[in-house]
C-alpha cells in the first residue's frame, strides 16, 4: 500500500466535525494530503486521533505511513498508540508545585524517576 493510501484510510476514521486544537479538521488533511505534504498530514492525524479516541487501526496506519517515511520515533510512538487504544490507557497530569509553595528545590533530571508520595 503506497503513502498516500494509508494516509487517506487514516483520514476516513477520523469525523469530519472534528477539530484539532488550531482548528484543523480532516478537510485540512486532505489539502495537505493533495499536494504531497504527508509529514503535515502524519501530524494533523495525530492531532485528530487527540480529540477524539481512534481505534487501533487507526494507530496502526500512522505507525505504517511513518515507517515508509523513516520516521521511527513516530512508529514507535504510533505503535505504543495502538496498544493504548487496545488495552486502554490512564492518563495523568503532573503539576509541580513552585518551590515558594512547598515545591521540589532541585529539577528533575532526564531519566531520573520521580514517584508520587
Amino acid at each position: 500500500m503506497d503513502l498516500d493510501s494509508l494516509l487517506l484510510k487514516a483520514a476516513q476514521f477520523c469525523s469530519p466535525n472534528i477539530r484539532t486544537e488550531a482548528g484543523a479538521g480532516v478537510s485540512d488533511v486532505l489539502e495537505y494530503l493533495e499536494h504531497g505534504e504527508w509529514e503535515m498530514v502524519l501530524l494533523l492525524l495525530e492531532g485528530l486521533g487527540d480529540v477524539r479516541p481512534q481505534p487501533p487501526d487507526f494507530w496502526g496506519l500512522l505507525a505504517d505511513a511513518a515507517r515508509v517515511m523513516w520516521l521511527e520515533w513516530h512508529v514507535s510512538w504510533y505503535e505504543w498508540r495502538c496498544g493504548e487504544a487496545r488495552n486502554g490507557v490512564l492518563r495523568a497530569e503532573l503539576c509541580l508545585l513552585p518551590t515558594e509553595e512547598a515545591g521540589r528545590k532541585r529539577s528533575i533530571d532526564p531519566g531520573e524517576g520521580l514517584r508520587p508520595m
